[in-house]
């Protein structure tokens, strides 16, 4: 009998590979920093199905966005590839977010150059009720998740 662990982002399935035995498969969930194994029979015929986990058991508590203002909820968007040039208060490099230039920065985010990437990010009011200056965008992004990161062709 052979232990076999299939890492699935930050959960390990845990579970065996035998010669013959039980059909039956038992797989347990565990945190990727306390991974165990256990001795479980199946048969060399035996398919394993893993599937990762959704988005929303990510962030059940977080809503979608309803419109352009809405705040304390989240929107899903693709960031290209490559960093432009753009000019805010002064010349920048801008993000390309659904094919449009961002100005702002999405906290909790690193854009790696070369990486085209789908991303879900809460939108908040980062002034607390209050004006935000006239140079500066009335929300704040914060990353909730990483959806896909693809090397751009």
């Amino acid at each position: 009998m052979r232990r076999v662990m299939i890492m699935v982002g930050a959960v390990a399935l845990v579970g065996a590979v035998a010669c013959g035995g039980d059909a039956g498969v038992a797989a347990t969930a565990v945190p990727e920093a306390t991974v165990v194994a256990a001795d479980v029979p199946i048969s060399t015929s035996t398919t394993i199905a893993v599937s990762a986990p959704t988005a929303t058991a990510t962030a059940p508590q977080m809503r979608v966005c309803a419109g352009e203002s809405d705040l304390g909820c989240v929107v899903e968007v693709v960031i290209e590839a490559e960093l432009v040039d753009c000019v805010g208060v002064a010349p920048m490099r801008c993000m390309v977010v659904d094919g449009g230039l961002f100005y702002d920065e999405i906290e909790g985010f690193e854009h790696e150059a070369g990486y085209r990437y789908r991303v879900r990010m809460e939108r908040y009011d980062p002034w607390g009720g209050n004006e935000p200056p006239a140079d500066a965008s009335a929300w704040g992004y914060r990353l909730v998740e990483v959806l896909d990161k693809v090397r751009a062709q």
